[in-house]
């Protein structure tokens, strides 16, 4: 992303794209995508952190779940967060 973009355009644009996407593609009408979401940031020191995380998600997952990883990320970052928002 640069500077320039929100955000939250971003994520709204994914989210559309990738809806109709679901629905043409795979022909899956009651697809939706929950309300909300969560962005963080890296530098470009942990870059090679972040692809090696990337690359490994499917192993890292079994042992710890997305959801539990993503709380621990917004409680590090000192974000409340509402528990409807996480299910």
């Amino acid at each position: 992303m640069k500077p320039t973009h929100r955000v939250c355009e971003v994520v709204g644009d994914i989210k559309s794209a990738s809806s109709r996407w679901v629905h043409t593609s795979i022909g899956s009408p009651a697809f939706r995508w929950q309300e909300g979401y969560g962005a963080f940031t890296t530098s470009v020191v942990e870059d090679s952190q972040l692809r090696n995380y990337i690359r490994n998600q499917r192993e890292h997952h079994q042992v710890k779940t997305f959801k539990m990883e993503y709380k621990e990320f917004l409680d590090e970052a000192g974000i409340q967060w509402d528990p409807k928002y996480l299910q």
